[in-house]
């Protein structure tokens, strides 16, 4: 399985002279995610098909590229770290989880956590059941603070101390 990170269905979107919508270069993917003349943007950019194509940005597996994506070994680190966090979160117990995020986010060394938000909101259903409006609102309010603050690693760790009082 191929590991790595591509941001072109998070921050891309190619609209064709028919008014289709492709979140990648049309050469990489199978099909548009809508067409801009006859669906609202919203309904295009959150459509399953969207969602899925992103979520196997997450996952690194690529399962919908076609294939000749090369990726370099940052973005294969940026990824693994990101859906370790997922895994912590629906599997271990809260004092665990704490102590395995803190680490694992010690190690990875990112500063940068934009594509860890869109991560966890994109898949808040899997590891929020049960609470998904109330961590919806804590990825908000994180996610936004995140834009000012100096100290980023503190700021992801008070919000995973929110996510997890409140999931576990």
């Amino acid at each position: 399985m191929r590991k790595g990170f591509c941001v072109s269905p998070f921050r891309y979107a190619e609209v064709r002279d028919n008014g289709d919508v492709w979140q990648c270069c049309t050469s990489w993917i199978e099909k548009p995610a809508g067409n801009i003349l006859t669906d609202k943007w919203d309904d295009i950019w959150n459509s399953d098909y969207a969602k899925r194509l992103r979520r196997s940005m997450h996952k690194g597996d690529f399962s919908m590229c076609d294939g000749n994506l090369v990726i370099d070994e940052n973005t294969i680190t940026q990824n693994d770290y990101k859906t370790k966090v997922l895994e912590i979160l629906t599997k271990q117990d809260k004092k665990t989880s704490f102590q395995n995020i803190r680490q694992l986010l010690a190690d990875s060394k990112v500063s940068d956590f934009s594509d860890l938000f869109r991560l966890m909101f994109d898949t808040v259903d899997d590891w929020g059941k049960g609470h998904i409006a109330e961590c919806i609102l804590i990825l908000s309010k994180y996610q936004q603070s995140d834009a000012v603050v100096v100290d980023k690693e503190i700021n992801i760790m008070a919000m995973f101390v929110e996510i997890i009082g409140s999931i576990k």
